[in-house]
């Protein structure tokens, strides 16, 4: 599957080739608005929604596979998402990375790879590491929403 050139410039940022970290967002977006992100976009369709649903907010999706983006990216130019930008990585890294302290309203991830087995335990993204970016990144009173269908793993 390809994608047209000009989506992954107008929606893909790829941190390495960034100038600094974290990312400035009000200049990556050009306005002042508030951030959220998703963690696992699939191929981008709550992600397109979402943003439809709060166009004066500005969005981040990461995502690992490289045929998720590709999928998304026509999506979101067919709505005219210019409010949405995604990254292709790790979020247990990214969101330490590419966001300030104390910067994003809301992140979402839904029906994460639960890694049921003990010796994959590793691989979740949710961790006690990963709760501590959380508490960093989120602004006080911002929202972390877990959807899940393993209660353990939601406990």
């Amino acid at each position: 599957m390809k994608v047209r050139p000009n989506l992954l410039q107008q929606y893909e940022l790829e941190p390495a080739l960034l100038p600094q970290l974290p990312v400035k967002w009000t200049q990556e977006f050009c306005r002042v608005a508030p951030l959220a992100v998703e963690i696992g976009f699939g191929n981008g369709e709550y992600l397109d929604w979402w943003s439809g649903q709060h166009p004066d907010w500005n969005f981040v999706g990461i995502e690992m596979p490289q045929d998720c983006v590709i999928r998304a990216l026509p999506k979101f130019a067919q709505s005219g998402r210019d409010h949405i930008r995604v990254v292709r990585g790790d979020a247990r890294y990214l969101l330490r990375e590419l966001f300030a302290p104390n910067s994003l309203e809301h992140v979402l991830m839904q029906f994460p790879m639960p890694w049921t087995k003990a010796k994959q335990a590793k691989h979740r993204v949710y961790s006690p590491q990963f709760s501590t970016t959380l508490a960093d990144v989120l602004k006080v009173g911002g929202f972390f929403e877990l959807v899940t269908d393993q209660e353990w793993y939601a406990k």
